[in-house]
Formats: structure tokens, sequence, C-alpha cells
């Protein structure tokens, strides 16, 4: 048997639980793909050494796929790489996730002349990123 405020608790929390499924779930972003490719110096001697960063941010749930090139006239001297990642969520809206991938070569020619880093690419849910050589 159910008593008057038995039946008062159900109903409110029958009328919580509709209420609930009212809200929107929360939706990751959009996913978006940014790479940016830097070096500490556009000449050197052989003697030198060239610092060189990949820096790849990705906005969604995914970490985006990156091809790092051959380094040809060069010897890799050391190579580091950071994952950071940040998520923020809020109630009724999209939960935002925004990863990054930084590579750090340090690279030392193998001969004098000219020599060419060749573009890196980023791929991020089809959208297509392409640094310079």
């Amino acid at each position: 048997m159910t008593t008057p405020r038995s039946a008062g608790a159900a109903l409110i929390l029958i009328a919580f639980a509709f209420a609930l499924a009212l809200v929107p779930a929360p939706r990751t972003a959009r996913a978006d793909v940014r790479l940016d490719v830097t070096t500490d110096r556009t000449s050197l001697s052989i003697e030198e050494s060239l610092t060189v960063q990949v820096n790849v941010q990705s906005q969604g749930t995914e970490a985006a796929e990156v091809s790092i090139p051959e380094f040809d006239g060069f010897t890799v001297l050391s190579q580091q790489v950071q994952r950071p990642m940040q998520f923020s969520f809020s109630f009724g809206a999209r939960a935002n996730v925004q990863s990054s991938s930084i590579y750090t070569f340090v690279l030392r020619p193998v001969r004098a002349g000219v020599l060419t880093i060749p573009a890196v690419r980023a791929q991020l849910d089809g959208k297509v990123r392409v640094s310079k050589p």
C-alpha cells in the first residue's frame, strides 16, 4: 500500500527523470587540427646543430595522425615527444578535448650544401594540414 507521501516522492522522481532525459547529452567538439613547424635557424655550419619543432594541436576526441619525414642529409642527435592534453566539460554543453603532440628534433648536417627538411603532414577526420618544406 502506498501512502500519499511515498506516491508524491515517486512522482517527483519520475518528473526529475523526465526532465533529465530532456537535457541534451554532451557532445564532443568538432574535430580540427593545427600544424606548426619551426626551426631555430635557417643556415648553419657543418659543426652546428639545428632544432626543429613540430607542434600539432587537435580539437576533438582523437589525436591527429602525424607523418614526420626522413631528415635526409642530417643526423638526428636527439628527439623528444610531448603529448599534453586539456579537457573541459560543462553541464548540457559540448565536452571540449584539446590535445597536442610536440616533436622536438636536434639535427646535425652530414654534408655541406643546401639541405631541405621535407614537409610534415597531419591528418584528423579528413582534415589534412601540410607544412612548407
